[in-house]
């Protein structure tokens, strides 16, 4: 039996919180009741997944990108290239190009502001 999985990100105190969970959940979320401030709350139907499966956790260290947005998936691709041996100093070259062409200089990168 497949099952699919579902990844669930927010921000706690400044950090990022990601879940990685079953769509059991969804079922659970159905049912479960507002909390404070009438929202429901994904820590409420986590406790009660607990109850039903095993759940880990992984404090994750080092850098993760949000490639859920077209920002944040271009840096990560950007940096991941800047990273291999086999494509950095090629990529490099590329992104010196472009920026030559995009700004001039690439000295005049730091100080380049959109009009």
């Amino acid at each position: 039996m497949k099952t699919s999985i579902n990844i669930v990100s927010f921000m706690v105190k400044g950090y990022e919180i990601d879940y990685i969970i079953n769509q059991g959940i969804f079922y659970i979320l159905a049912e479960t009741k507002h909390g404070k401030g009438g929202e429901i709350h994904l820590t409420d139907a986590l406790k009660e997944l607990a109850l039903k499966e095993d759940m880990y956790a992984y404090d994750f260290i080092g850098k993760s990108y949000d490639v859920g947005n077209k920002q944040g998936f271009l840096e990560s691709i950007v940096e991941i290239a800047l990273r291999r041996s086999d494509l950095r100093y090629e990529f490099l070259q590329y992104l010196v190009r472009v920026l030559q062409k995009e700004v001039g200089s690439v000295r005049e990168v730091v100080c380049f502001e959109e009009n």
